[in-house]
């Protein structure tokens, strides 16, 4: 999986979310690449997992807060069934964005 993403900043906070994907390994490593920062925001990544039966995600991992462009990766161990990703703001004003490119996980079954 590989997209484009324009993440912004509103006065809700509200989460954004990629669309779910069945987990192809135990293991992976998550990452983006931000291309841009608009404002001041701090992006927040969390990595939520959950079984075909659970209710509701769980996170079970963070990313690094996301203050500037690079490259950032997370590497988190023991995945359920369904993984997807979410999208927070730590810090900014409305209005404030990131552009990234979603990149394709590393799947590892140990």
């Amino acid at each position: 999986m590989l997209e484009y993403n324009f993440v912004f900043k509103e006065s809700s906070n509200h989460p954004y979310y990629c669309s779910g994907t069945t987990r192809k390994g135990a293991s992976a490593t998550f990452g983006v690449e931000v291309t841009h920062i608009i404002g001041s925001p701090t992006l927040t990544i969390e990595v939520q997992h959950k079984n075909r039966s659970d209710t509701s995600w769980t996170g079970c991992g963070w990313f690094t807060n996301i203050t500037g462009t690079g490259v950032y990766l997370k590497d988190v161990s023991g995945l359920k069934e369904q993984i997807r990703l979410a999208f927070s703001f730590a810090a900014g004003a409305t209005g404030d964005g990131v552009a990234f490119w979603l990149l394709a996980a590393m799947w590892r079954d140990s």
